[in-house]
C-alpha cells in the first residue's frame, strides 16, 4: 500500500509533540544528519526518555536505504555494553509520514566533537581514557562479529554522570547507499574513513581502529591529521597518499608512546595497525599507568616495525577511471555478504597518478654462502698435498682414546638432560578454575590470583552505586571458566557510589521534597510529625542529614514534617452545642496511598556469555516509573532493595528488556512470580 505523500513530506519540526506507534512521544528536535532527524522522546510503554531517529523524507522512497537501515539496526539490537548507546527498537509509522525510525538509549550531554571544539587540545590522560572506553566498546562488538563503520566524534556521547558511549550503530551501510547517490553526504565521515574502507566500501573493525587514530590526533591537537577542507574524494586521496603526520608537528609536546600509538592506528595498511581493539587497550593501559605514576613514555609500539606511512595510492587510484571520473564504491549484499560495485560520479578535474619509485634489488652474492666440502680453499688444498706422505703415515692417534671416552660421557649426560626438558615441555599445562571475584576488593582478588596462579588486570574504573570503592563489579572470563595458569582475568573496579550534595528541602511540601531528593538519587528515610508554629502544615521542618553535605547516591534522608501550630487547650469545660460531625483525625496517621513499603528483590542472572542490563519498574499509587537500571555479570545473584507507595504495588524485573519477574503486594510473597 502506498504511503501518504503529503505526510511523508512533512518537515521534522512538524513531528514534535506527535506520538509514533502510540508509544514514542517526540518531545524535542535535537538536530538533523545526512540520514536522520534526531528527537528526544518519551517511551510511554517503558516510562523512560529515549532518542528517536526518523529517516529524512528525501530518503524514504529509496528501498535500498530502507532495507539497509532495518537490517543493520536489527543486527545490533542485542548489544548491551556500558560503552554503547543501546539500540532498543526499529519501526515505522506511515500514518505520521515516518517510513522508518530507530529508538536508542538517551544520553544527556555533549558529543565529543563539541567538546573538542571547546577544549582541545585535551589532556593526555583524558584522551587516553576516552580512547580506552571506545576501544572496549568496539572489542565487545567485534566479539559478536559486529563493526561500527562510522566512528567519529559526532557519534561519541559524553555526559557528566554517564560513561562515554558510542552511538549510531547499524546505519553505516545505509549511509554508504545514500553517499553513492550524493557524495556530499559522505563529507562528515570522510576525515575518519580508512583508505581501504573508502576503496572497497566494506566497513571493518580495522577501519574503526583507524577512525580512533584520527580521533586521538584530533583530541590532542584540535586539528585533523589530513585536514578537513575540500570534497570527500580530495580528503580520501590525502588519507591514501600523504604520510602520517606526527602529533609533535602541531607544536605540541606529546610523549613518544602516545605519538607511536597514533601512528600505528593511522597506518595505511590494515596489517600494520593493531590486530584487535583489545591489543590497543593493552598499550593504552600502559600509557595511562605511566601518566599516573610518572613512568617513562619514551617507548613506541613502532619500535619493532616499519613506520606505517606506505602509500595506498593504488587502492584509491582504482576508484578513478581513465577519463578522470570519480567512482563511488557502493556496498551491496550478495548471498548475505558484503560486495562492492562501482557507481561513477562526475568529477571536474582529473586526478594525477602518484607513482611510487621502484628500487632495483641487488643481485645475490656468492661470497655469503657458507663453506662446504665442495668449496675447499685452493690454498688449503695445496697445503694438505704438501705434507710428506711418510709423516702422515707415522702419526699416532692412541692419545685420543681417553678424550673420546670423556666426550662420550658428556654427550650421554647432555642427551639425558635434553630428553628430560622435552618431557617437561610436553606435559599438558595446568588449568585454573576462575573464582568469582565480583564483590571482592582489588587486594583480595590479586591475593587470590597469586594463590591460584592467574593474573588480575584492571580494564576500567567507574562509579557504581551498588559496590563499594575498590571492589570488583564485573569480570571476564566469568567465574567457573577454565583458563591456563598465569593467564589474565580482566576486572572492572568500582570507584564507589557517586557522591551528591544533599539539596535543601526546608519548608516545602512532602511531595516536592520527595521529587527533589529522588532527582538527586537520594531516598526518603524515616518520617516524623511535629507541631511547628512557623512552618505550614505538611511542609518540611527539618532534614537529616542537613543540606549541603556530600552523601552517596541512595542515602536515605530522614524528614520531620510540620503538623502546623499546636492547638491551645481550653481553660475550662465548654459545653458543646452540637455533636461532632467527623471523628477526630490523628495527625500521625499516614494516608494509605502514601504508605511506603519496601522489598528486597532477588534475581539470579543467567550463566551465559552475555552482559545483562537489569531494570526494575514499579507501578503504585504514584504511577509507573523505573527504580533501578544496573549492569551485571552472567551468573550474578542480585539482591536489589526497592520501595513503593500505596496499598497495591507491583514490581517488574527486566533482564535486557525481557520481563523475568512480577511481584505484587503487600503482603509480599516469598519469591517473585516468574514471567510467562
Amino acid at each position: 500500500m502506498q504511503s501518504n505523500p503529503t505526510a511523508r513530506s512533512a518537515s521534522p519540526s512538524a513531528l514534535v509533540s506527535r506520538m509514533l506507534n502510540q508509544r514514542y512521544e517526540l518531545l524535542e528536535l535535537l538536530g538533523e544528519s545526512t540520514l536522520f532527524a534526531t528527537f528526544r522522546a518519551h517511551d510511554a510503554q517503558q516510562n523512560r526518555e529515549v532518542i528517536v531517529r526518523t529517516l529524512l523524507a528525501h530518503h524514504a522512497d529509496n528501498p535500498e536505504i530502507l532495507s539497509a537501515v532495518r537490517a543493520g539496526v536489527g543486527d545490533v539490537l542485542g548489544l548491551a555494553h556500558v560503552g554503547i548507546a543501546r539500540p532498543f527498537d526499529v519501526g515505522a509509522d506511515e500514518a505520521k509520514g515516518v517510513s522508518c525510525f530507530l529508538v536508542e538509549e538517551y544520553i544527556a550531554g555533549l558529543d565529543l566533537g563539541e567538546r573538542i571544539r571547546r577544549n582541545a587540545p585535551l589532556a593526555h590522560s583524558v584522551a587516553v581514557d576516552v580512547l580506552m572506553n571506545l576501544a572496549d566498546a568496539l572489542q565487545y562488538a567485534a566479539d559478536r562479529n559486529v563493526c561500527h563503520g562510522d566512528v567519529r566524534p559526532g557519534h561519541v556521547l559524553t555526559g557528566p554522570e554517564t560513561p562515554i558511549k558510542l552511538t549510531a550503530w547499524g546505519v553505516s551501510e545505509a549511509q554508504s547507499f545514500a553517499a553513492s547517490e550524493n557524495p556530499a553526504l559522505f563529507l562528515p565521515s570522510a576525515p575518519y574513513t580508512a583508505p581501504e574502507v573508502w576503496a572497497t566500501g566494506t566497513p571493518t573493525t580495522s577501519g574503526d581502529l583507524y577512525a580512533l587514530g584520527v580521533i586521538l590526533y584530533e583530541m590532542l591537537t584540535g586539528a585533523l591529521p589530513f585536514g578537513g577542507d575540500g570534497d570527500a574524494l580530495t580528503i580520501a586521496r590525502r588519507h591514501a597518499n600523504e604520510p602520517v603526520p606526527s602529533l609533535n608537528d602541531q607544536q605540541n609536546v606529546v610523549p613518544r608512546a602516545i605519538d607511536g600509538v597514533t601512528q600505528k592506528l593511522l597506518a595505511k595498511r590494515p596489517s600494520d595497525r593493531y590486530a584487535t581493539p583489545a591489543d590497543l587497550i593493552v598499550d593504552l593501559r600502559t600509557i595511562r599507568d605511566a601518566l599516573r605514576f610518572g613512568r617513562s613514555l619514551s617507548w613506541s609500539p613502532l619500535d619493532h616495525q616499519p613506520r606505517p606511512d606506505a602509500p595506498m595510492a593504488d587502492s584509491i587510484r582504482a576508484t578513478f577511471d581513465e577519463a578522470g571520473t570519480a567512482v563511488m564504491p557502493t556496498p551491496k549484499v550478495v548471498n548475505g555478504k558484503w560486495g562492492v560495485v562501482s557507481k561513477p560520479v562526475e568529477k571536474p578535474d582529473p586526478v594525477p597518478e602518484v607513482v611510487s619509485p621502484v628500487v632495483d634489488a641487488e643481485p645475490p652474492t656468492t661470497h655469503e654462502l657458507p663453506p662446504t666440502i665442495d668449496h675447499i680453499d685452493p690454498e688449503e688444498d695445496e697445503l694438505m698435498s704438501a705434507v710428506p706422505a711418510q709423516k702422515r703415515k707415522g702419526f699416532s692417534f692412541s692419545w685420543l682414546l681417553p678424550l673420546n671416552l670423556f666426550l662420550a660421557t658428556i654427550f650421554v649426560a647432555t642427551c639425558g638432560y635434553v630428553v628430560n626438558l622435552m618431557f617437561l615441555a610436553l606435559e599438558p599445562p595446568t588449568d585454573v578454575i576462575v573464582p568469582n571475584l565480583v564483590g571482592k576488593s582489588l587486594t583480595e582478588a590479586k591475593s587470590l590470583g597469586a594463590e591460584r596462579k592467574f593474573l588480575v588486570e584492571i580494564v576500567n574504573e567507574q562509579f557504581n552505586d551498588k559496590y563499594p570503592e575498590d571492589s570488583i563489579y564485573q569480570m571476564r572470563p566469568e567465574a567457573g571458566r577454565h583458563i591456563r595458569e598465569n593467564k589474565k582475568v580482566t576486572v572492572w573496579v568500582s570507584k564507589g557510589p557517586r557522591m551528591v550534595i544533599v539539596p535543601d528541602v526546608f519548608d516545602v511540601s512532602f511531595d516536592k521534597a520527595r521529587q527533589v531528593l529522588e532527582k538527586e538519587g537520594l531516598r526518603i528515610g524515616e518520617k516524623k510529625y511535629e507541631w511547628d508554629v512557623m512552618t505550614a502544615k505538611g511542609n518540611i521542618v527539618q532534614q537529616i542529614p542537613p543540606e549541603g553535605e556530600n552523601r552517596a547516591r541512595g542515602t536515605r534522608i530522614d524528614l520531620i514534617i510540620s503538623k502546623g501550630p499546636e492547638p491551645i487547650a481550653p481553660q475550662g469545660p465548654i459545653p458543646s452545642e452540637d455533636p461532632p460531625i467527623d471523628p477526630p483525625v490523628d495527625e500521625n496517621t499516614v494516608v494509605e496511598n502514601e504508605k511506603e513499603s519496601s522489598l528486597t528483590v532477588e534475581y539470579d542472572v543467567p550463566s551465559d556469555t552475555n552482559s545483562h542490563i537489569i531494570r526494575i519498574d514499579v507501578t503504585d499509587s504514584r504511577g509507573t516509573r523505573t527504580l533501578i537500571t544496573e549492569s551485571h555479570n552472567a551468573g550474578d545473584k542480585v539482591p536489589l532493595e526497592v520501595a513503593g507507595y500505596g496499598s497495591k504495588i507491583t514490581f517488574r524485573v527486566y533482564d535486557n528488556d525481557v520481563l523475568q519477574q512480577k511481584i505484587t503486594g503487600p503482603p509480599w510473597p516469598g519469591a517473585g512470580e516468574k514471567a510467562p
